[in-house]
Protein backbone atom coordinates (compact mmCIF):
# COMPACT_ATOMS: atom_id res chain seq x y z
CA UNK A 1 0.00 0.00 0.00
CA UNK A 2 1.36 3.45 -0.93
CA UNK A 3 -0.25 6.26 1.01
CA UNK A 4 -3.98 5.84 0.71
CA UNK A 5 -3.75 3.84 -2.55
CA UNK A 6 -4.49 0.14 -2.20
CA UNK A 7 -2.81 -2.06 -4.78
CA UNK A 8 -5.30 -4.43 -6.33
CA UNK A 9 -4.71 -7.92 -7.63
CA UNK A 10 -6.81 -10.31 -9.70
CA UNK A 11 -7.48 -13.71 -8.13
CA UNK A 12 -9.48 -16.56 -9.67
CA UNK A 13 -10.50 -19.26 -7.20
CA UNK A 14 -12.24 -22.59 -7.48
CA UNK A 15 -15.63 -22.90 -5.82
CA UNK A 16 -18.29 -25.59 -5.80
CA UNK A 17 -21.12 -25.31 -8.33
CA UNK A 18 -23.82 -24.81 -5.73
CA UNK A 19 -21.96 -21.73 -4.51
CA UNK A 20 -21.50 -20.21 -7.95
CA UNK A 21 -22.47 -16.57 -8.12
CA UNK A 22 -21.95 -15.95 -4.39
CA UNK A 23 -19.17 -14.00 -2.78
CA UNK A 24 -16.36 -16.35 -1.73
CA UNK A 25 -14.62 -15.46 1.50
CA UNK A 26 -11.31 -17.08 2.33
CA UNK A 27 -8.25 -16.77 4.50
CA UNK A 28 -4.70 -16.56 3.14
CA UNK A 29 -2.22 -18.92 4.81
CA UNK A 30 1.54 -19.11 4.47
CA UNK A 31 2.65 -22.73 4.76
CA UNK A 32 5.72 -24.73 3.83
CA UNK A 33 5.51 -26.43 0.47
CA UNK A 34 5.31 -30.18 1.16
CA UNK A 35 8.13 -31.00 -1.27
CA UNK A 36 10.55 -28.10 -1.04
CA UNK A 37 9.65 -26.60 2.38
CA UNK A 38 9.71 -23.18 0.68
CA UNK A 39 7.12 -20.73 2.13
CA UNK A 40 4.10 -20.80 -0.17
CA UNK A 41 0.69 -19.16 -0.29
CA UNK A 42 -2.55 -21.09 0.23
CA UNK A 43 -6.22 -20.19 0.66
CA UNK A 44 -8.61 -21.75 3.14
CA UNK A 45 -12.19 -21.48 1.86
CA UNK A 46 -14.97 -23.27 3.74
CA UNK A 47 -12.44 -25.71 5.23
CA UNK A 48 -11.17 -26.49 1.73
CA UNK A 49 -7.48 -25.84 1.12
CA UNK A 50 -6.33 -24.32 -2.18
CA UNK A 51 -2.84 -23.63 -3.43
CA UNK A 52 -2.18 -20.29 -5.10
CA UNK A 53 -0.26 -19.98 -8.38
CA UNK A 54 1.08 -16.74 -9.85
CA UNK A 55 1.28 -15.92 -13.56
CA UNK A 56 2.76 -12.84 -15.15
CA UNK A 57 2.34 -11.95 -18.80
CA UNK A 58 4.45 -9.44 -20.62
CA UNK A 59 2.86 -6.06 -21.29
CA UNK A 60 -0.40 -6.76 -19.47
CA UNK A 61 -2.74 -4.75 -17.23
CA UNK A 62 -6.23 -5.07 -15.77
CA UNK A 63 -9.30 -2.84 -15.92
CA UNK A 64 -10.84 -3.03 -12.43
CA UNK A 65 -13.99 -1.01 -12.02
CA UNK A 66 -13.19 2.46 -13.28
CA UNK A 67 -9.45 2.18 -12.75
CA UNK A 68 -6.51 0.46 -14.38
CA UNK A 69 -4.11 -1.81 -12.50
CA UNK A 70 -0.66 -1.62 -14.06
CA UNK A 71 0.27 -4.99 -12.59
CA UNK A 72 -1.15 -7.44 -15.12
CA UNK A 73 -0.27 -10.53 -13.07
CA UNK A 74 -2.89 -13.17 -12.32
CA UNK A 75 -3.35 -15.36 -9.26
CA UNK A 76 -5.06 -18.74 -9.62
CA UNK A 77 -5.98 -21.06 -6.78
CA UNK A 78 -6.87 -24.73 -7.14
CA UNK A 79 -7.84 -27.40 -4.58
CA UNK A 80 -5.10 -29.45 -2.96
CA UNK A 81 -5.52 -32.36 -0.57
CA UNK A 82 -4.44 -31.09 2.87
CA UNK A 83 -2.86 -34.47 3.63
CA UNK A 84 -0.02 -33.55 1.28
CA UNK A 85 0.65 -30.58 3.57
CA UNK A 86 0.35 -32.82 6.64
CA UNK A 87 2.79 -35.55 5.54
CA UNK A 88 6.02 -33.62 6.32
CA UNK A 89 4.63 -32.55 9.71
CA UNK A 90 3.63 -36.11 10.60
CA UNK A 91 6.95 -37.50 9.40
CA UNK A 92 8.87 -35.12 11.61
CA UNK A 93 6.52 -35.34 14.59
CA UNK A 94 6.78 -39.11 15.08
CA UNK A 95 10.59 -38.84 15.50
CA UNK A 96 11.13 -42.30 14.04
CA UNK A 97 14.49 -43.97 14.69
CA UNK A 98 15.51 -47.22 13.04
CA UNK A 99 12.79 -49.85 13.11
CA UNK A 100 10.81 -48.01 15.77
CA UNK A 101 7.40 -46.79 14.50
CA UNK A 102 7.86 -43.52 16.38
CA UNK A 103 5.85 -41.49 18.86
CA UNK A 104 2.20 -40.46 19.09
CA UNK A 105 1.72 -36.68 19.17
CA UNK A 106 -1.18 -34.33 19.79
CA UNK A 107 -2.47 -32.32 16.85
CA UNK A 108 -2.11 -28.95 18.56
CA UNK A 109 1.52 -29.70 19.31
CA UNK A 110 2.27 -30.73 15.74
CA UNK A 111 0.71 -27.57 14.32
CA UNK A 112 2.95 -25.25 16.33
CA UNK A 113 5.42 -24.50 13.56
CA UNK A 114 7.72 -21.57 14.26
CA UNK A 115 7.16 -18.74 11.79
CA UNK A 116 4.07 -20.38 10.27
CA UNK A 117 0.96 -19.67 12.36
CA UNK A 118 -1.20 -20.64 9.39
CA UNK A 119 -0.90 -24.31 10.29
CA UNK A 120 -3.04 -23.76 13.37
CA UNK A 121 -5.91 -22.66 11.11
CA UNK A 122 -5.97 -26.20 9.70
CA UNK A 123 -6.80 -27.90 13.00
CA UNK A 124 -10.41 -28.74 12.05
CA UNK A 125 -9.37 -29.84 8.55
CA UNK A 126 -6.65 -32.21 9.80
CA UNK A 127 -8.79 -33.56 12.61
CA UNK A 128 -11.25 -34.90 10.02
CA UNK A 129 -8.66 -36.45 7.70
CA UNK A 130 -5.55 -37.59 9.58
CA UNK A 131 -7.02 -40.99 10.39
CA UNK A 132 -6.57 -41.86 6.70
CA UNK A 133 -2.78 -41.90 7.09
CA UNK A 134 -2.29 -42.22 10.84
CA UNK A 135 -2.81 -44.52 13.76
CA UNK A 136 -5.06 -42.74 16.25
CA UNK A 137 -5.27 -43.18 20.00
CA UNK A 138 -7.55 -41.36 22.39
CA UNK A 139 -6.88 -40.35 25.98
CA UNK A 140 -9.89 -38.63 27.45
CA UNK A 141 -11.03 -35.98 24.98
CA UNK A 142 -7.65 -35.74 23.26
CA UNK A 143 -6.57 -37.62 20.15
CA UNK A 144 -2.97 -38.56 19.46
CA UNK A 145 -1.64 -39.37 16.01
CA UNK A 146 1.28 -41.30 14.56
CA UNK A 147 2.00 -41.58 10.86
CA UNK A 148 1.43 -45.11 9.57
CA UNK A 149 3.58 -46.03 6.56
CA UNK A 150 1.15 -48.66 5.29
CA UNK A 151 -1.91 -46.39 5.47
CA UNK A 152 -0.01 -43.45 3.94
CA UNK A 153 1.20 -45.58 1.01
CA UNK A 154 -2.33 -46.94 0.47
CA UNK A 155 -3.65 -43.37 0.41
CA UNK A 156 -1.03 -42.36 -2.18
CA UNK A 157 -1.92 -45.38 -4.32
CA UNK A 158 -5.55 -44.25 -4.27
CA UNK A 159 -4.39 -40.84 -5.48
CA UNK A 160 -2.50 -42.45 -8.36
CA UNK A 161 -5.51 -44.53 -9.41
CA UNK A 162 -7.89 -41.55 -9.15
CA UNK A 163 -5.59 -39.37 -11.23
CA UNK A 164 -5.14 -42.11 -13.85
CA UNK A 165 -8.88 -42.64 -14.14
CA UNK A 166 -9.51 -38.89 -14.47
CA UNK A 167 -6.85 -38.54 -17.19
CA UNK A 168 -8.30 -41.49 -19.08
CA UNK A 169 -11.85 -40.11 -19.01
CA UNK A 170 -11.31 -36.35 -19.22
CA UNK A 171 -7.72 -35.92 -20.36
CA UNK A 172 -8.65 -35.43 -23.99
CA UNK A 173 -6.54 -36.31 -27.02
CA UNK A 174 -3.27 -35.72 -25.16
CA UNK A 175 -3.78 -38.92 -23.15
CA UNK A 176 -5.73 -40.94 -25.71
CA UNK A 177 -4.05 -44.23 -26.51
CA UNK A 178 -1.82 -44.39 -23.42
CA UNK A 179 -1.82 -47.69 -21.59
CA UNK A 180 -2.87 -48.00 -17.95
CA UNK A 181 0.77 -48.36 -16.92
CA UNK A 182 1.73 -45.23 -18.82
CA UNK A 183 -1.12 -43.30 -17.21
CA UNK A 184 -0.01 -44.47 -13.76
CA UNK A 185 3.56 -43.40 -14.51
CA UNK A 186 2.34 -39.98 -15.57
CA UNK A 187 0.12 -39.74 -12.46
CA UNK A 188 3.07 -40.59 -10.22
CA UNK A 189 4.94 -37.80 -11.96
CA UNK A 190 2.09 -35.43 -11.08
CA UNK A 191 2.26 -36.44 -7.42
CA UNK A 192 6.01 -35.79 -7.47
CA UNK A 193 5.14 -32.08 -7.33
CA UNK A 194 4.09 -32.61 -3.70
CA UNK A 195 6.33 -35.44 -2.45
CA UNK A 196 10.01 -35.46 -1.46
CA UNK A 197 11.94 -37.72 -3.82
CA UNK A 198 14.02 -39.41 -1.12
CA UNK A 199 11.06 -40.65 0.92
CA UNK A 200 7.49 -40.96 -0.33
CA UNK A 201 8.22 -40.66 -4.04
CA UNK A 202 10.69 -43.52 -3.78
CA UNK A 203 8.25 -45.68 -1.82
CA UNK A 204 5.48 -44.99 -4.30
CA UNK A 205 7.67 -45.68 -7.33
CA UNK A 206 9.00 -48.89 -5.79
CA UNK A 207 5.47 -50.07 -5.07
CA UNK A 208 4.45 -49.70 -8.72
CA UNK A 209 7.79 -50.84 -10.08
CA UNK A 210 8.27 -47.52 -11.85
CA UNK A 211 11.68 -45.98 -12.31
CA UNK A 212 11.83 -42.72 -10.37
CA UNK A 213 13.53 -40.82 -13.20
CA UNK A 214 10.94 -42.13 -15.68
CA UNK A 215 8.13 -40.81 -13.49
CA UNK A 216 9.75 -37.39 -13.36
CA UNK A 217 10.24 -37.31 -17.13
CA UNK A 218 6.65 -38.38 -17.74
CA UNK A 219 5.54 -35.19 -15.99
CA UNK A 220 6.93 -33.08 -18.85
CA UNK A 221 6.11 -35.33 -21.80
CA UNK A 222 2.72 -33.68 -22.28
CA UNK A 223 3.21 -30.01 -21.37
CA UNK A 224 0.25 -27.69 -20.99
CA UNK A 225 0.08 -25.01 -23.64
CA UNK A 226 1.24 -21.74 -22.04
CA UNK A 227 -0.80 -18.60 -22.24
CA UNK A 228 0.43 -16.27 -25.00
CA UNK A 229 2.49 -13.35 -23.77
CA UNK A 230 0.75 -10.97 -26.15
CA UNK A 231 -2.05 -11.11 -28.71
CA UNK A 232 -0.94 -12.08 -32.23
CA UNK A 233 -0.01 -9.13 -34.42
CA UNK A 234 -2.67 -7.93 -36.87
CA UNK A 235 -2.25 -8.92 -40.52
CA UNK A 236 -0.35 -6.39 -42.61
CA UNK A 237 -2.55 -3.73 -44.15
CA UNK A 238 -3.05 -3.93 -47.87
CA UNK A 239 -1.68 -0.97 -49.76
CA UNK A 240 -3.64 0.43 -52.66
CA UNK A 241 -1.51 1.99 -55.39
CA UNK A 242 -2.28 5.64 -56.08
CA UNK A 243 -1.42 7.40 -59.28
CA UNK A 244 1.32 9.97 -58.94
CA UNK A 245 -0.85 12.76 -60.24
CA UNK A 246 -3.65 12.04 -57.74
CA UNK A 247 -1.21 11.73 -54.82
CA UNK A 248 0.37 15.08 -55.60
CA UNK A 249 -3.04 16.76 -55.93
CA UNK A 250 -4.12 15.41 -52.53
CA UNK A 251 -0.93 16.70 -50.95
CA UNK A 252 -1.51 20.17 -52.41
CA UNK A 253 -5.10 20.37 -51.16
CA UNK A 254 -4.15 19.74 -47.51
CA UNK A 255 -6.83 19.17 -44.83
CA UNK A 256 -10.39 19.23 -46.13
CA UNK A 257 -13.56 20.46 -44.35
CA UNK A 258 -14.85 17.77 -42.02
CA UNK A 259 -11.42 16.27 -41.41
CA UNK A 260 -10.52 15.76 -37.70
CA UNK A 261 -7.14 15.76 -36.08
CA UNK A 262 -6.18 12.55 -34.30
CA UNK A 263 -5.77 14.44 -31.01
CA UNK A 264 -9.49 15.26 -31.06
CA UNK A 265 -10.31 11.60 -30.31
CA UNK A 266 -8.53 11.91 -26.94
CA UNK A 267 -10.07 15.23 -25.92
CA UNK A 268 -12.08 15.20 -22.70
CA UNK A 269 -15.79 15.86 -23.38
CA UNK A 270 -17.12 19.14 -22.03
Amino acid sequence: MQGDILERRVLITYDQKENAGTTTGGEALHLRHPKTAVPSLYLLIREKLQEVHWFKQQLASWFIGESVSEDGSLYLSSPVDPLFIALPLLEQARMKKGDSPGMFRGLEEMLEVEGFPGYQKLFDVFEKTLDMVCEVREAGDTKYYRLDDFKALAWLCCKVEQASAALKMKGGKAFHGLSDDELRTYSIGLLSEYLPAATWMKRLSDHYGVDLDAAKKARVLLPVQPLPCAPPPPPPAKTVPVAKGRASSLAKKGPQPGDRKITSFFARPR
